[in-house]
C-alpha cells in the first residue's frame, strides 16, 4: 500500500499534466493559507463599509446594517 506522501506526489503529477497545478505550485489537501503575517483584529463596533468614488449617492453601512442585508445561496 502507498503511503500518503506518495499518493500526494502522484496526484501532484497528475495534476501538473492536466495543466490544473500552475507552474511553482506544490499540492496540499490541507486548507490552504490564503494570507501572510497577523491578521487584524475585528470589531464589529468600528467597522464600516463604504460605497464612494463615481457612484450617485455615497454609502456607508454599520456592520449591524450590513448583516441585516438580504442573503442568497447560489
Amino acid at each position: 500500500m502507498a503511503s500518503s506522501r506518495e499518493e500526494r506526489r502522484k496526484e501532484e503529477e497528475r495534476m501538473q499534466e492536466e495543466g490544473r497545478l500552475p507552474p511553482g505550485q506544490s499540492l496540499t489537501l490541507k486548507f490552504p493559507v490564503l494570507h501572510y503575517g497577523p491578521l487584524p483584529t475585528f470589531k464589529p463596533a468600528t467597522w464600516d463599509f463604504r460605497v464612494w468614488g463615481e457612484v450617485e449617492e455615497p454609502l456607508v453601512l454599520t456592520w449591524d446594517v450590513f448583516m441585516e442585508l438580504p442573503r442568497t445561496n447560489n
